[in-house]
């Protein structure tokens, strides 16, 4: 958590950026995060808060998954533990 929450697709192999947006977060705490995606639509909640909404018309369709990202692996890097870890699709 370093006060940014970044978005990326993939198309055909290739990572793709959508957006940065700043996020109010205390890299020394917990949250709860949560992505909800409805069709091109997706919005990211952090503590039941909505952060920011976007739209990605190349997301029509597709497989769904998450990473980590580190700025640096030297040292100890990112440390970082995914709890609860739920998906819910509903049609």
């Amino acid at each position: 958590m370093n006060g940014w929450v970044t978005f990326w697709r993939v198309v055909n192999d290739n990572f793709s950026f959508i957006s940065t947006d700043p996020v109010d977060l205390d890299p020394s705490q917990e949250a709860s995060i949560m992505l909800v995606v409805d069709g091109i639509n997706f919005s990211y909640f952090v503590d039941g808060e909505l952060v920011r909404t976007r739209r990605d018309v190349f997301l029509d369709s597709g497989y769904l998954a998450f990473a980590i990202s580190s700025g640096t692996n030297a040292g100890f890097g990112t440390s970082c533990e995914l709890t609860n870890v739920e998906l819910w699709e509903i049609e």
